[in-house]
């Protein structure tokens, strides 16, 4: 009887060897991390570079507002909104982890509200 626990606990741990973690396709850990900075003034809003690579955005973002804006980004299956960003000189940064998308995003500046829209776009090639 004992021959055969210790023949079992064998198999067994030979076996969980070979078990472990699968090799993923997913390659988010190679991609590079692409800075563009934001600046949302008056008028407009300026996305600095506005054409970038795959890899994680990370977006550092400035209000020069008068008032407290909010960003939204839309597209390639992107749907995020920041928090509220304060008035003169608030700050904040989003991260999107875009691996392999190509297209367009939209950067949109809105006070809480929702009276003034500013757009820009953001190209990934």
């Amino acid at each position: 009887m004992r021959l055969i626990s210790v023949m079992s606990v064998t198999v067994c741990s030979f076996f969980l060897v070979g078990c472990g973690d699968t090799p993923t396709t997913d390659n988010s850990a190679n991609q590079p991390n692409i800075a563009l900075t934001v600046t949302i003034n008056e008028e407009s809003i300026v996305v600095e570079p506005n054409t970038v690579g795959n890899g994680k955005l990370v977006l550092d973002i400035s209000n020069k507002t008068a008032d407290t804006r909010q960003i939204r980004i839309d597209g390639l299956g992107v749907n995020v909104l920041s928090l509220p960003i304060a008035a003169k000189e608030g700050k904040q940064q989003l991260v999107l982890n875009m691996f392999t998308q190509k297209g367009k995003l939209i950067v949109a500046s809105t006070t809480p509200n929702q009276e003034k829209r500013l757009e820009a776009n953001i190209t990934v090639k």
